[in-house]
């Protein structure tokens, strides 16, 4: 049974990812769960292992991978369909979690 503060941080985790191209601030997040920022941020770290911002982008990341793994869109599309406005940027961020650019995963796939 989850406790009142739990059942609002995983109600913040499910907005989170449910707009996650649109990248909501800590702010907006906590307004509208109705947990103060603080507590939202601690509880975040306590139950995900990572503070929100690194969940994510970790989170983006992933998805990134899921849509190249498909096969239906092109590297600059995904990128701008996960929230990046700059592709290198999107770039970067992959490369640093998965060890290789998008295109050199993608290229390994086949």
């Amino acid at each position: 049974q989850l406790s009142e503060k739990e059942a609002t941080i995983e109600k913040a985790k499910a907005e989170l990812i449910k707009d996650f191209h649109r990248s909501l601030t800590i702010k907006d997040l906590s307004k509208l769960v109705g947990l103060n920022e603080h507590n939202l941020k601690t509880g975040f770290k306590e139950i995900y292992g990572k503070p929100i911002h690194t969940y994510l982008k970790d989170y983006k990341l992933n998805k990134a991978r899921e849509l190249i793994i498909s096969g239906d869109a092109q590297i600059n599309e995904i990128a701008y369909a996960i929230g990046y406005t700059n592709v290198s940027h999107f770039i970067e961020a992959f490369k640093k979690k998965f060890g290789m650019t998008p295109k050199k995963f993608e290229m390994s796939l086949s």
